[in-house]
């Protein structure tokens, strides 16, 4: 989705366009930019999203595959942040989905590699991508998709080659897990708790995870896209070191007070729609940043894992 707000730089109003700017991330990152004074925003959106909500942004409604690229010409951003990803349920449905996405993401470079070719352009994945791993990953690690990531790489490609072939100005942003209402921490942990009276472990649950925040992830996404460091990897990890699935899951069951259950894997009994749902939730990925001076000076919302849990449980009100 599309979104208009306002940044100052050297005296000049930093014009954004936000794909994605009402989902999961996309809500934090628009929350936060629309706090600013300093830049203008402009938002894709659905029909269905309500105006009264986005009356200080400028918006353009559509999808992703065939929105209004004049509109975008008009508003001539200086930075476009794209959270955008068609999603679709079982193997099939993603691999249906990610041919759309990189139908619909190729239309787009086509587009600003001919009328905007300086926009800045900031696309953000996911740490799946990687794959799993015993060593902590950093930028340079090669792509080893697993998971959900299997499937949804297709989509990202475009802007991987576009980036290759130096024909944009291009980062890509792989958040680690993103702990947060309404993630996979809800879909995967806590709803299955309130449903089971106890909290989910899966596989051996020694696995490790890296996590990061919605809310800091979505302020580094933004830092990412308003400054120009001349990155163009960047992994979008938390304050915290790694921790095994087994420790992170003891962590939401003494805030729940529920006992925890371990789940094998069997997907003849339904317990997962596809291989794709267990690898996402049985992988260790750990990553780290190479780019020190990215995060030079940052302020964590989240300060550590159990202050993250607390503030999403208490959204939830549990």
């Amino acid at each position: 989705m599309a979104t208009f707000c306002y940044f100052w730089f050297g005296g000049q109003l930093k014009k954004l366009l936000v794909l994605g700017g009402t989902g999961f991330i996309g809500k934090e990152l628009v929350k936060s930019l629309r706090l600013r004074g300093d830049v203008r925003l402009m938002m894709l959106i659905r029909a269905r999203v309500s105006y009264f909500d986005l009356e200080d942004i400028d918006t353009i409604t559509g999808d992703l595959g065939s929105f209004d690229l004049k509109q975008v010409h008009r508003f001539k951003p200086d930075v476009i942040i794209h959270l955008a990803r068609l999603s679709g349920r079982g193997r099939m449905g993603r691999n249906l989905a990610s041919k759309r996405g990189e139908t619909a993401n190729r239309r787009i470079i086509n587009w600003l590699e001919r009328e905007l070719p300086k926009t800045r352009v900031v696309y953000v994945s996911g740490s799946l991508v990687y794959g799993n791993s015993t060593s902590s990953l950093s930028e340079s690690a090669p792509l080893n998709p697993t998971g959900f990531a299997r499937e949804y790489l297709r989509a990202e490609m475009p802007w991987v080659e576009a980036q290759s072939n130096k024909t944009l100005d291009i980062c890509i942003a792989r958040p680690a897990w993103i702990l947060g209402s309404g993630s996979w921490f809800y879909s995967s942990f806590v709803r299955p708790a309130l449903r089971d009276s106890a909290v989910p472990i899966y596989g051996s649950g020694e696995n490790v995870m890296s996590l990061i925040d919605v809310r800091d992830c979505a302020a580094l996404i933004a830092r990412a896209g308003l400054w120009d460091y001349g990155i163009k990897a960047i992994n979008l990890v938390g304050p915290t070191t790694d921790i095994t699935q087994n420790k992170f899951v003891k962590l939401i069951s003494e805030r729940m007070e529920l006992p925890t259950t371990r789940i094998c894997k069997d997907f003849r009994r339904g317990l997962f729609s596809d291989r794709a749902s267990w690898e996402s939730l049985t992988s260790s990925i750990p990553i780290y940043s190479g780019h020190e001076s990215f995060y030079s000076g940052f302020q964590y919302m989240a300060e550590t894992i159990e202050d993250s849990i607390e503030h999403h449980l208490r959204i939830e009100r549990l």
